[in-house]
């Protein structure tokens, strides 16, 4: 009777952690499911542009309120800083001011602007050789639930040699880059940006980490995917890969929106995805257990509970 009450008591203690998990990172109606599952991955990409554009011409319309009088160029640039969070940038480069060259026209933007950047960095990297992976949010919406993401995580083997032909490929005053910033990347490794100052939206460059066993598997796994209704294609982390990813991610930042991510990719891609694989490496690091859980919400959703 003691055993059995101790199991039951486990029993239970598993079940309201799942049920906190799902307070906390939302359920979906299967019907949502089953509408992503059928959906195109370029399609949710596109939803992902769109609600940026949103957020975008708020953000706009706000400032132009709030600055009724300024200079355009310092306009934008408090666009951007406002739609990703971080104050300093564009404040380190020398030449800023020559992005007085913005007019109003010019800082308006469309959808089709913020699919146009990233079909240019790709392909820029490709036309440079630049071995790239489009991971993180970006590749958790072409993946799974659809979702506003405000940059896109780029992983990247790049050396010296590929710097200079990289920053003339975007050059002022429609990007934001440094040749001094991706030097110091290179050789700190951590990330680089470069930014679409008409749009706000970010690529954070990060090279290939050396030591980091995971990231350089990871990377040979990449997968070619198609990214837009015109058939052109990127190298994208595989499915399997971006859900261990975001438990990584979890465990080291405790953001629940990396959690939402990897259910929603196992929800959307579950009767394609190798859950035997995503076992079997998850049984290998302490992510285990909220695999686990994820798993268990993402079959859920599907089965309609």
């Amino acid at each position: 009777m003691i055993i059995f009450g101790v199991i039951c008591s486990m029993n239970k203690l598993k079940h309201d952690e799942i049920n906190g998990l799902h307070e906390r990172i939302g359920i979906n109606h299967h019907a949502q499911i089953l509408a992503w599952q059928h959906m195109p991955s370029w399609r949710r990409l596109e939803i992902a542009f769109q609600a940026y554009q949103f957020t975008l011409d708020m953000v706009r319309f706000t400032e132009q309120k709030r600055h009724p009088h300024m200079y355009a160029w310092k306009l934008q640039w408090r666009i951007i800083r406002r739609m990703q969070g971080n104050q300093q940038l564009g404040k380190d480069m020398t030449g800023f001011q020559n992005l007085s060259c913005l007019n109003k026209e010019q800082s308006m933007t469309s959808m089709h602007d913020l699919s146009a950047f990233f079909q240019k960095v790709v392909n820029t990297l490709e036309a440079l050789q630049i071995p790239y992976m489009i991971s993180g949010g970006f590749a958790a919406v072409f993946y799974g639930e659809p979702r506003l993401t405000i940059d896109i995580d780029i992983v990247v083997d790049i050396h010296v040699q590929h710097i200079k032909p990289l920053v003339a490929s975007f050059p002022l005053p429609r990007y934001y880059t440094s040749e001094e910033s991706m030097r110091d990347s290179i050789r700190r490794n951590y990330p680089f940006n470069i930014i679409d100052t008409s749009t706000g939206v970010k690529a954070d460059m990060i090279p290939l980490p050396k030591n980091d066993i995971f990231s350089r598997i990871a990377f040979n796994r990449r997968q070619t995917e198609v990214y837009n209704p015109h058939g052109d294609t990127a190298d994208f982390i595989s499915m399997e890969d971006i859900v261990l990813a975001k438990l990584y991610a979890h465990q080291k930042t405790g953001s629940d929106k990396h959690l939402r991510d990897a259910k929603g990719v196992l929800a959307t891609r579950w009767h394609e995805i190798d859950m035997d694989m995503l076992r079997k490496i998850a049984g290998r690091t302490d992510v285990m257990d909220m695999f686990e859980q994820i798993y268990d919400m993402a079959r859920r959703e599907i089965e309609g509970e």
